[in-house]
């Protein structure tokens, strides 16, 4: 089990995880109520797509991964890997990269499925998913538009984050399990997180 972080700290969490719970039923029922999605378990087009998600997201993930037995070595690895290849790259970049989502298994489905972020929850297709992958995106794609959902989700965030005095920072995938870790096991404090981000996200530029 990870270790718990402060009271305030996890009702912040617990926040979030209810508004993620709430916004993504929600646009389930009134977005994609009246729509044939055709995503189906093993395609994975949309995992090879960018993720930034904040700490308050990454914590649950990291709990996740270390309640189903999988925060392994192997996968520390690969979150390092490819938070390597993705902190600072233009999203242009990235999303023509083929770079696979850390967590994709080699099932290719979700090791996290349940705690996965909102931004994974929301994404559906009403046609071919041959047309989600990243190489071939273009008129033929039908993945809804998820706009509202995620900019009402980053609003609420931005508030939960502003009374721990952080900032909005979103991080790739990798990058903010890793945090997420180091937050949990004491190794990093809140206190520290911003600037250790804002810090490391320049060294990997340079």
């Amino acid at each position: 089990m990870r270790r718990r972080l402060p009271v305030f700290v996890e009702r912040s969490i617990q926040h979030m995880q209810a508004d993620r719970s709430e916004l993504s039923d929600e646009f389930e029922r009134k977005v994609l109520g009246s729509k044939t999605v055709t995503c189906r378990a093993g395609c994975t087009s949309c995992c090879y797509h960018p993720l930034l998600v904040t700490i308050l997201e990454a914590v649950p993930i990291y709990g996740a991964l270390v309640e189903k037995g999988r925060w392994l070595p192997s996968l520390k690895e690969a979150l390092q890997k490819t938070a390597k290849l993705t902190t600072g790259l233009d999203m242009g970049v990235w999303l023509l990269s083929n770079i696979p989502c850390p967590l994709l298994g080699k099932d290719k489905r979700c090791t996290v499925y349940d705690a996965r972020p909102l931004s994974c929850r929301v994404t559906a297709a009403t046609g071919d998913p041959f047309y989600c992958a990243p190489q071939r995106l273009g008129p033929e794609t039908t993945i809804v538009s998820r706009v509202d959902v995620l900019r009402e989700f980053h609003t609420r965030e931005a508030t939960l984050l502003r009374k721990h005095g952080l900032l909005h920072l979103t991080m790739p995938i990798g990058r903010a399990v890793l945090f997420a870790e180091k937050l949990c096991t004491g190794t990093l404090t809140l206190e520290d997180l911003d600037r250790t981000y804002l810090t490391d996200h320049l060294a990997d530029e340079a």
